[in-house]
């Protein structure tokens, strides 16, 4: 598949439970999927082989729209992650809520803005953000409203990361 100039499209693979402590991951064995992000319809699409949508998932867009299309490879997908945001996400944090966030946040912690899954992402594309990534969120309200509104990453409801996470397992 080819992607076109408004999607972050991504190879995913039918991949393999590797247990680690407090999450599980998974390493990529061969690529059967292809996740597409629809930057026009604040969509992520789930393809198989053959280009045929098997899922369809509502998500929240980065507040700048990165250099399109970027392309990728899913690495590896966690599950219950956790955050550890960046020092621009930190003082950006502070300066929106006044509550300085740690470096580094457990699963399950409110403030934890990966939510229950977070898909690490090897890009393809020179020049795009290697930190982006595709994860649940602690702040499912944003989805519904179709916004731009994270730093980079794409967010999904947490019971829709679940699915694809599961649908790529």
């Amino acid at each position: 598949m080819r992607a076109n100039l408004r999607t972050l499209t991504l190879l995913a693979a039918m991949i393999a439970s590797l247990t680690l402590p407090g999450t599980h991951a998974w390493a990529v064995q061969d690529y059967t999927r292809t996740i597409v992000v629809d930057f026009d319809d604040f969509r992520l699409l789930l393809l198989d082989e053959d280009g045929r949508e098997l899922q369809s998932f509502p998500v929240v867009l980065p507040r700048k729209t990165p250099q399109l299309p970027v392309e990728g490879v899913v690495q590896a997908v966690i599950v219950n992650p956790w955050w550890y945001p960046t020092q621009g996400t930190r003082k950006a944090y502070f300066q929106k809520y006044g509550v300085e966030l740690p470096e580094r946040i457990p699963p399950g912690n409110p403030q934890n803005a990966m939510g229950a899954i977070k898909v690490v992402v090897l890009f393809t594309t020179e020049g795009a953000n290697p930190t982006i990534r595709i994860h649940g969120t602690n702040a499912p309200e944003y989805i519904e409203q179709r916004v731009r509104v994270s730093r980079g990453c794409i967010r999904m409801y947490n019971e829709d990361a679940l699915a694809l996470a599961s649908a790529i397992e």
